[in-house]
């Protein structure tokens, strides 16, 4: 609910290699537009929330293999050419599209390990709120 409180557009995004998982959202005021994750090795797509964004279809996210597929249990499915998997690649590049892609900030090192690019700021609540 960032979005609503600060008036602003909040995004989000995930890639964790090992695991094979990526993540990507938007809220604004205070309601989510777009959320999805997808989980390789078996899970596929576990979150797919709102319409796919124009920047999503503009990159080809439409060719996504989908587990939830009413095809994707037809023999072959898995092994066509006109599909394909999420990677991290994709996360960077529609970061990029939405805003800023955080292998572009100076000075940041993309392979120093977990951490947190932001400030976390606490508003106190006004005693007549």
């Amino acid at each position: 609910m960032s979005s609503r409180l600060y008036g602003t557009e909040v995004q989000f995004f995930a890639s964790y290699r090992v695991a094979d998982i990526y993540a990507w959202g938007r809220a604004r005021e205070g309601k989510c537009e777009r959320a999805y994750e997808y989980i390789g090795d078996g899970d596929g797509k576990v979150v797919d929330i709102g319409e796919m964004t124009s920047d999503e279809r503009a990159l080809g996210f439409h060719q996504f293999f989908d587990n939830t597929s009413p095809v994707a249990h037809v023999e072959g499915y898995w092994e066509r050419d006109d599909l394909r998997d999420v990677d991290e690649e994709d996360v960077l590049t529609l970061s990029e599209r939405w805003s800023y892609c955080p292998e572009n900030f100076d000075g940041y090192d993309m392979d120093i390990g977990p951490g947190l690019l932001g400030e976390f700021v606490l508003v106190p609540r006004s005693e007549s709120a």
